[in-house]
């Protein structure tokens, strides 16, 4: 079972929707499922909310929940939002 969800920071979401925008190549680090740190190069295609909670989905099908990400375009992943 996955932890529940922890929302990120509202400005880091923010340059996630304008890579989603530039449509440009983007490398992300993030950890998959069982734990395992991954590193991908994949264009940005949509941010979105789902089941409350917020997604990534990539240009290769690969759909990541933002509170996994580790960093993007070597930019690490910002504190949360305040509730």
């Amino acid at each position: 079972m996955d932890k529940p969800y922890t929302p990120i920071s509202c400005g880091f979401y923010d340059q996630l929707e304008i890579l989603a925008m530039r449509k440009s190549s983007t490398m992300i680090r993030y950890r998959d499922a069982e734990e395992h740190e991954q590193q991908v190069t994949a264009v940005v295609v949509d941010v979105y909310s789902k089941d409350k909670q917020e997604w990534l989905k990539l240009d290769d099908g690969t759909i990541i929940r933002l509170d996994r990400l580790i960093s993007v375009d070597g930019k690490p992943l910002s504190d949360q939002c305040e509730p």
